[in-house]
């Protein structure tokens, strides 16, 4: 050591040695490092750590050289940040929706509908749904990893499940995983929307304790599934918002995920449209406001108009068609549903009775000539596309204006190809339903007989007032003809249009008029639907002859007619599936779903208008013990729709409030507290608005449970205006804030005891008896169940 160095060390301390020889090395360390000498990393010498005075170590001093902690890392770490309170949100909602999961051990509701579906998965049969496949996909992807083999009938609801045929347990345990994860992902859109864990956490637990998702969540149905997808896609969406880095790798994956996320509720029920609305209204907004952004060049406001096509139109438009062309190349076989789609797309089945028995099956976009015996199906030519159809429903006595009808078998115009769409050409005078030998063909101006294939009675018009029409004839089939003394049944045959040369009446090229012989009328819809007792079906009249909208049908579909070689229809060889292009599948799918999504307007016991349901006036019994009185109701918790109910009301009130005050200069809270609110509204009011309000445009059968995935945005939306108003507007007034704080912890404590006093409507565990269902029933218009004395199962009344 230089001399220097020692008077250094001298000047510090002669008397303390370790301090001086810890001075002096460390004095040693930096001079190496000044001279750049390669350095070798040793261990740090401890506390007792000896020296030893060796030539190159006079001194005795260690020389020790710490690592660097800025480059000296482990090769793997994280940081971890416990959210105890998350955590606790994430067991309670989890117990409250796993517990008991196989109970009750027997059929529910619905499941009656969704575990057949299951098994027509697991069996690659084709059936047919009104909702999109997604949802039904993945309860059969359960199934197939719990090798179930699709062999439960799931027959009727209260059906006892055989364990050794099917594990329902996990087949719900999908729903209820789904639904369990809801409340932990409302927790986490109100913190992105800024505001604290404790509104988070209040938000996240209302959800948690409401019966009504606990119920839903834990059987084999669709909707826990739609709002685990629903409540995904806004969160996705939230963050991709507030990611400022925009076009960087996470930004750019934030909105692929929201895109994927949409398609996906799209995919398990139509009404998840809704949401792709909210997402799409909100993307038209921030679009809006980046073009009033000066900063913004031209090139980049093009990149996020581009970016958002991609990822919000393109991205769910790929998931949804994709989830189609995965249930076609699934659903191959045959199956029960065959009938509702045409005989193209069942020409791709395998083992289609259009395959393996041509013979019967009619001829479709082929010519042949309609014979006196051929069997026929009679397609409107314009306007609504429909098929003539008569179905064993007579019309009822009196019309809902008072007037009489005759009460004969309904004739209608359906939508759909079905089996009550054929019709028996016959020759008037004869019952042969076959064709003469050798055939006759029929020719313009000829009289006929239409006689319905399916029920045997004759088609007829007579001087009796249509249902819907009044200054149109009634059309009907007769029942009990032969009482009837003047037979009003014989048409006759006028050619519209025809092939060139052609004299006799062919299938798909002649369009006719069928005129009533008795009244000189033409067979004719009005596309005016029948009400319920019609099926929403169109309204078949008859009215003069001048051709006119609704009055010209062609035979479509033909059977034992005859081409210009004799030659009788079906006579093709069976043969192996026809492939048809997915979109033309796609496209008759899709539109085979709304239109019979939306003639579901049959009146149910338990269905409910929207207008009950915020107010949560409804329930919907879903199963009842065959030995006790337990019984598995959908209800909402009551406190807690109530209560979130006002809080609607009282967010509209402070926003119209502030509107007022704004307008007039007066600004009660500052401007980025203002624009939070603003955007709580846009988001949670604006899903609550876009689940609940376009309920009341439909005719169809409604149920409580349409209702759920507002309800989500409802509930969240109150906690942030507990939130708003204890920290806005009661911010200086310190009793007010200490006695809405009790108010809001009375609500919790209401809210954990409703959930309480109401689970064994929830979970069906506990036989009640009809005293304690009676004091559960809080209003009068709640469907409770009760066993009678006689064993029989009525309504509480």
């Amino acid at each position: 050591m230089s001399t220097s160095k020692k008077q250094k060390v001298n000047k510090k301390g002669k008397d303390d040695k370790k301090a001086t020889t810890a001075d002096s090395g460390a004095d040693e360390s930096k001079a190496g490092s000044k001279e750049g000498s390669d350095a070798i990393i040793r261990e740090p010498a401890t506390s007792e750590a000896k020296t030893e005075h060796t030539e190159d170590n006079p001194d005795g001093v260690s020389h020790v050289i710490r690592p660097d902690p800025t480059t000296d890392r482990p090769p793997v770490s994280w940081n971890v940040t416990i959210n105890p309170i998350w955590w606790a949100l994430f067991f309670l909602s989890f117990a409250t929706r796993l517990w008991r999961l196989d109970e009750p051990n027997q059929v529910v509701f619905d499941e009656v509908h969704f575990g057949k579906f299951i098994s027509y998965y697991i069996h690659r049969t084709f059936f047919f749904d009104v909702h999109p496949p997604l949802g039904k996909q993945l309860l059969s992807l359960m199934a197939w990893f719990t090798n179930y083999d699709g062999y439960f009938p799931f027959q009727t609801i209260g059906e006892e499940y055989d364990r050794n045929l099917v594990s329902h347990t996990y087949l719900r345990l999908l729903p209820a995983v789904c639904g369990s994860a809801v409340p932990l992902m409302v927790y986490r859109i109100v913190t992105e929307l800024g505001y604290s864990h404790y509104s988070a956490s209040l938000a996240a637990f209302f959800l948690i304790f409401d019966n009504a998702s606990v119920t839903q969540c834990r059987f084999i149905f669709l909707d826990s599934i739609l709002i685990f997808f629903i409540v995904l896609a806004v969160l996705c969406y939230v963050t991709f918002s507030n990611d400022r880095v925009h076009f960087s790798t996470s930004w750019y994956r934030k909105l692929v995920l929201t895109g994927v996320s949409l398609g996906c509720v799209l995919s398990v029920k139509f009404v998840g449209f809704f949401v792709v609305c909210l997402v799409g209204l909100h993307t038209l907004h921030d679009l809006w406001l980046l073009l009033g952004q000066r900063r913004q060049s031209n090139y980049d406001v093009l990149r996020h108009f581009g970016a958002r096509v991609f990822g919000l139109i393109f991205i769910p438009t790929l998931v949804f068609c994709l989830c189609f062309y995965v249930d076609f190349r699934l659903l191959y076989r045959s199956g029960p549903h065959d009938a509702f789609m045409s005989r193209e797309f069942q020409a791709t089945l395998d083992g289609s009775r259009i395959l393996t028995h041509p013979e019967e099956v009619p001829q479709i976009g082929v010519e042949y000539q309609v014979a006196y015996g051929s069997h026929v199906t009679l397609k409107r030519m314009d306007g609504e596309g429909c098929w003539l159809h008569s179905h064993p429903h007579n019309y009822p006595v009196f019309y809902d204006d008072g007037r009489g009808s005759s009460a004969q078998q309904q004739v209608t115009c359906y939508g759909f190809q079905d089996l009550n769409n054929w019709w028996v050409i016959q020759r008037p005078g004869t019952e042969n339903a076959t064709l003469d030998s050798p055939p006759v063909a029929v020719k313009d101006k000829d009289i006929v007989n239409l006689v319905h294939r399916t029920t045997g009675r004759k088609l007829n018009s007579h001087n009796v007032a249509a249902p819907m029409t009044p200054t149109h004839q009634e059309v009907s089939c007769y029942v009990h003809y032969e009482n009837i003394s003047v037979l009003q049944d014989l048409w006759q045959v006028n050619f519209v249009k025809r092939s060139t040369g052609e004299k006799n009446w062919t299938s798909t090229s002649t369009v006719v008029q069928l005129v009533h012989v008795n009244s000189s009328q033409a067979l004719k819809t009005t596309d005016v639907r029948l009400p319920e007792w019609g099926f929403m079906q169109f309204e078949v009249t008859t009215n003069t002859q001048a051709p006119k909208e609704g009055s010209q049908w062609v035979v479509e579909e033909i059977q034992f007619g005859v081409n210009p070689r004799n030659r009788t229809a079906g006579d093709a060889v069976a043969g192996t599936p026809i492939p048809m292009w997915f979109f033309s599948k796609f496209k008759e799918m899709i539109w085979t779903m709304l239109v019979k999504n939306r003639e579901l307007t049959e009146d149910h016991a338990f269905s409910s208008r929207p207008l009950e349901w915020p107010l949560c006036q409804r329930s919907i019994a879903y199963w009842i013990s065959n030995t006790s009185m337990a019984q598995i109701q959908l209800l909402g918790n009551p406190l807690l729709w109530w209560s979130s109910s006002l809080g609607v009301f009282t967010y509209l009130s402070l926003l119209g409030f502030y509107l007022i005050r704004r307008k007039r200069q007066v600004y009660d809270i500052e401007m980025p507290v203002w624009t939070q609110f603003k955007d709580i509204g846009y988001l949670l009011l604006g899903g609550w608005v876009v689940h609940y309000v376009p309920f009341f445009t439909m005719d169809r059968a409604l149920f409580l449970h349409h209702y759920l995935p507002a309800i989500v945005f409802q509930v969240a939306l109150n906690a942030v205006v507990f939130d708003h108003v204890y920290n806005h507007v009661l911010p200086h007034n310190a009793r007010a804030r200490k006695t809405f704080f009790a108010v809001v912890g009375l609500i919790v404590v209401a809210v954990l005891w409703a959930f309480y006093v109401f689970s064994p409507f929830s979970y069906g565990l506990r036989s009640l008896s009809p005293e304690d269902v009676a004091s559960r029933r809080w209003l009068v218009t709640w469907d409770f169940l009760i066993r009678r004395p006689d064993g029989q199962i009525g309504m509480l009344i």
